[in-house]
C-alpha cells in the first residue's frame, strides 16, 4: 500500500509540473533606456568639485557683516558637566571668543513659541 501511494505522489507532482510548463510564459517588460546624459545632468553637483569651505565663509562674512558688533566675552564660562567641559574645552583651546551668557528672560523668548512666551519668562499665562 505505502508503495502505491509513493508512486500515486510522484505522478501527481510530475503531472503538475506539466501542466505547470505548458502554461504559457509571460514575457518580462524590457528595463528602460537610461539616457546617460540625464543621468549626469542630475548627479553632475555631487561630481563636480567645489570649494564648500569658501562659499560657507563668503556665506558667514555676508551674514556677520549685517550683525551687530558686540565682541567676545573673556568670562570664564562655568562648566557644569563632561558635555560643557568638551565643547568649552575645546572653545578655549581654540581660542574662540565666545557670546556673553544669556538669562532666561533674554534666551526663551527666542526658543519659545510666542504663544507661551509669558509664561515662559514668569509672567501670567492668561
Amino acid at each position: 500500500m505505502k508503495a502505491a501511494k509513493l508512486v500515486l505522489l510522484i505522478t501527481m507532482v510530475f503531472s503538475l509540473t506539466l501542466a505547470i510548463r505548458a502554461l504559457p510564459q509571460q514575457q518580462q517588460p524590457a528595463p528602460p533606456q537610461v539616457d546617460d546624459n540625464r543621468m549626469e545632468e542630475a548627479h553632475g553637483a555631487l561630481f563636480r568639485a567645489q570649494d564648500k569651505a569658501k562659499e560657507a565663509s563668503r556665506l558667514t562674512e555676508a551674514v556677520a557683516g549685517a550683525l551687530p558688533r558686540t565682541g567676545g566675552s573673556n568670562v570664564p564660562i562655568p562648566r557644569k558637566n563632561y558635555v560643557d567641559e568638551q565643547i568649552f574645552g575645546r572653545i578655549e583651546k581654540d581660542g574662540i571668543p565666545h557670546s556673553a551668557l544669556s538669562g532666561d528672560a533674554e534666551f526663551s523668548p527666542k526658543s519659545v513659541p510666542r504663544c507661551d512666551r509669558s509664561f515662559a519668562v514668569g509672567g501670567s499665562s492668561s
